[in-house]
């Protein structure tokens, strides 16, 4: 049975990368909207967190793909 490892590293990354899109979607929505300062920040720290789980896939499939040489 073949891995299927590469398919999976591959999904992790789309979905991380659209993550960040999300996240930077979000942060800029939060950053424009005239709301209270308490709601601004629990929205900043949603964005920024949508955005580092995002990046986290995306640099745990570079680092599968140096791993494996491809």
């Amino acid at each position: 049975m073949r891995s299927r490892q590469p398919i999976l590293y591959g999904y992790r990354a789309t979905f991380g990368l659209g993550f960040v899109v999300l996240g930077a979607v979000t942060l800029w929505r939060v950053a424009t909207v005239p709301v209270p300062p308490g709601n601004k920040v629990v929205g900043v720290v949603l964005a920024l967190a949508m955005i580092a789980l995002g990046a986290a896939r995306i640099v745990q499939y570079v680092r599968y793909r140096r791993r494996i040489g491809g």
